[in-house]
């Protein structure tokens, strides 16, 4: 450190210096010798040396010292005092270094604590925010868990309901079956019904018409035998009259079977009535048939997406369980963190 000026002590230093040395002290040999000082400070300084030292001759005289012996003891004095100053300045130099030094230390060391007190309070507002975002994420998870027990419950009723509708169109394929096979069936009977009908019928006409050719060449023969007898014509009229009677009961059996056949029309149309009503009913089953399967279609798709869902879900689930773990390690490194900064 440059000196902010020279002191007494400085200046009789030199000066015992300079008297040790056999030289006069003067004010220009002390400024050469200390390097600073002002010729009025170093003069002012200097007389009041020699006033000592005028003394101390005064002194030494009264005692009746030799000046040799003065001499000596005086520059004996002299290096002692430069050497104890030295020795002052060198520890004086000394300490003014350690002090600087452990003030620069201190200063360091202040700066660090400034910095670790702001990073301790930088960790402690990044833990509250950890904390607030760990609490986000337990109720982030909590609201999916929810939702995916809600999903669930959606997806399992979803699955109730595709059931029943499935148990639904195998009862409705079932019944389908069952009515086509009595369709069939009821076709079957009406035609052999029919068929047999028609056989009876036309047996019954061609009977009939035989008979008719066989009467009519009956009333020939008898034509001509009446002319031939007339115990044949009274015969014949007796035949003839059976043969009328016959031919109404025929007629009248051939009328019964036109009523019969007029029932058994209206019979058909009944049937054809109730047959288109039974296609009627087959095509609205088969109309909801259709329904149900688009309906199963539309639910397998809501199905699939609800997989799809529950598979985002699930990654979605994992990626939140890998946040959440890496924020726990965080966590617990800022608590070591802290601990060590604590203690």
């Amino acid at each position: 450190m440059a000196r902010l000026g020279v002191t007494y002590q400085d200046i009789a230093n030199a000066a015992n210096q300079l008297v040790g040395q056999g030289e006069r002290p003067t004010i220009e040999l002390i400024r050469r010798l200390l390097g600073t000082g002002s010729s009025t400070t170093i003069g002012n300084h200097l007389r009041q040396w020699r006033a000592e030292q005028d003394e101390k001759t005064t002194v030494a005289g009264k005692e009746q010292l030799p000046s040799e012996l003065m001499a000596v003891i005086k520059g004996l004095w002299d290096r002692l005092v430069q050497h104890s100053n030295e020795k002052i300045g060198a520890a004086e130099n000394q300490f003014l270094q350690e002090k600087q030094t452990l003030q620069e230390e201190f200063d360091q060391v202040k700066q660090t604590y400034h910095q670790l007190q702001q990073q301790y309070e930088q960790l402690k507002q990044e833990k509250i925010s950890l904390s607030a975002d760990k609490n986000a994420l337990e109720t982030a998870l909590t609201k999916e868990i929810k939702e995916h027990a809600a999903l669930k419950s959606g997806y399992e009723g979803l699955s109730k309901q595709l059931n029943e509708k499935s148990e639904r169109i195998d009862e409705l394929t079932r019944l389908h079956k069952q009515t086509q096979a009595n369709l069939e069936h009821y076709r079957e009977s009406t035609r052999e019904q029919r068929l047999l009908d028609q056989q009876q019928h036309e047996e019954q006409k061609q009977a009939l018409q035989s008979e008719l050719k066989e009467v009519k060449m009956q009333s020939s023969v008898t034509a001509e035998k009446m002319l031939a007898s007339q115990q044949e014509n009274a015969q014949l009229q007796q035949v003839n009259t059976v043969l009328q009677n016959k031919y109404t009961q025929l007629t009248s059996q051939f009328e019964k079977s036109e009523q019969e056949k007029n029932k058994y029309a209206e019979k058909m149309e009944h049937w054809q009535k109730k047959a288109e009503h039974q296609s009627n009913h087959l095509t609205e089953l088969q109309t909801e048939t259709k329904l149900l399967a688009q309906q199963l279609t539309l639910t397998k798709h809501t199905l699939e997406e609800l997989k799809e869902e529950n598979k985002q879900l699930a990654h979605e689930k994992w990626a939140l369980a890998q946040e959440k773990a890496q924020l726990i390690g965080q966590l617990k490194q800022m608590q070591v963190m802290e601990k060590n900064l604590t203690v």
